[in-house]
C-alpha cells in the first residue's frame, strides 16, 4: 500500500537556494511512510544510500465485521518516535540538521480522516480497507451513474475509496461531518501536522473519487451531486510541490531542541506528494531516473 523511491543523484542537481545541490557534499532527503500497518522515517544520502531508518506498527480497529478503522494520533505518535531516533542516529554519524535538504511523504492511501482547524482528529480514520460504504455506492451507482464517475475520476465506484466513506460520515456522524474543517488522507495529515497547511497531490486526490483527472482540482459536479462541501477538502496541488512553511511546530515534536533556523531548514522542502497511485509516477517524466520498489496492498 506504500511505495519507497531511492533518489539518484539527478534528482539532487536541482537549483536549491540558488545553489547546485550537486555541489554540495554533505547533503540528505527524509522520507516518511506512513502504510497500512506502520510508519518508517528514513534519511538517504546524495546517492541514493539509507543512511538511517526506523519502522513502528501501530494498531487497527475493527469495532463491527468489515469495518477497519485507525487512530491517526497513533500514526502521528510513530511518525514522531521514528523520526526522533533516525535524527539521533544521523547525529551520531556527524548528520545535522542542516543537511537534511527535504521530506518526502509516502502514504497508505484512500483512508480518510476529518480534523478541525487545529488538525485535531474528530474520530478515528476510516481505513481502504473498511467495506461498510455499499450503501453509499449502491446509490452514487443509481443517482450519479458509473460510467459519469469514471469518466471524471478514472475510477470504478467502490467503498475502498474516499468519497463513500464520507458519504457515511455525513449520513451516520452528522455532527462530526458540520465540525470538519478538512477531511484528509493520511499524507495530507502528516503535511498538516509539519506545516499547518491542508493540501493535497494530484495523485492522492486522483483516489478519493471526486478529483477530475483531466482538471487537476475537484469535481464540482461530483461534490455537489454526492452532498460534500467542497471547502472541507484540502487544496489540491501538483506532485512535487513545496508545501509553504508556517510554524512547524510538527518538527519540533519531532526532533527534540532544534532552533527555529534548524526547524525551517529541515521543513523548507516538505513535498506536497511523492507517490500514492503507482500509476500516477508512470506520468511523472520530470521526477527522477531512480530505480522504484513499488508494494501492493
Amino acid at each position: 500500500s506504500s511505495s519507497y523511491i531511492y533518489y539518484t543523484s539527478k534528482l539532487l542537481t536541482r537549483t536549491y537556494q540558488g545553489e547546485m545541490w550537486s555541489m554540495k557534499e554533505n547533503i540528505y532527503l527524509a522520507a516518511i511512510d506512513a502504510g497500512t500497518t506502520g510508519e518508517r522515517t528514513m534519511i538517504f544520502d546524495k546517492n541514493g544510500s539509507v543512511v538511517a531508518w526506523r519502522y513502528l506498527e501501530h494498531p487497527s480497529y475493527s469495532l463491527k465485521p468489515a469495518w477497519v478503522e485507525q487512530e491517526a494520533a497513533e500514526w502521528w505518535d510513530r511518525i514522531c518516535k521514528t523520526s526522533r531516533a533516525v535524527l539521533k542516529e544521523a547525529a551520531d554519524e556527524g548528520i545535522t540538521s542542516d543537511m537534511i535538504m527535504g521530506i518526502s511523504v509516502t502514504n497508505q492511501r484512500e483512508t480518510i480522516v476529518p480534523v478541525n482547524k487545529y488538525v485535531e482528529p474528530l474520530r478515528k480514520a476510516i481505513v481502504w480497507q473498511d467495506r461498510r460504504t455499499v450503501s453509499q455506492c449502491n446509490w452514487i451507482k443509481s443517482n450519479i451513474g458509473e460510467d459519469m464517475v469514471y469518466n471524471v475520476t478514472g475510477l470504478t465506484v467502490d467503498p475502498y475509496f474516499s468519497a463513500p466513506k464520507i458519504m457515511w460520515i455525513k449520513e451516520h456522524e452528522p455532527n462530526i461531518y458540520k465540525e470538519t474543517h478538512k477531511f484528509l488522507l493520511v499524507h495530507d495529515y502528516i503535511i498538516a501536522k509539519l506545516t499547518e497547511v491542508f493540501i493535497t497531490g494530484w495523485d492522492n486526490a486522483s483516489r478519493t473519487m471526486l478529483f477530475d483527472i483531466r482538471k487537476f482540482d475537484w469535481s464540482d459536479h461530483l461534490l455537489d451531486d454526492i452532498g460534500i462541501n467542497g471547502e472541507k477538502m484540502p487544496e489540491p496541488y501538483k506532485p512535487g510541490t513545496r508545501a509553504e512553511i508556517m510554524i512547524c511546530q510538527g518538527l519540533k515534536t519531532m526532533g527534540g531542541n532544534y532552533s527555529r533556523e534548524d526547524l525551517e531548514q529541515i521543513c523548507m522542502d516538505v513535498l506536497a506528494t511523492k507517490i500514492g497511485d503507482p500509476r500516477e509516477l508512470l506520468k511523472r517524466s520530470d521526477l527522477i531516473t531512480a530505480a522504484v520498489k513499488e508494494t501492493y496492498g
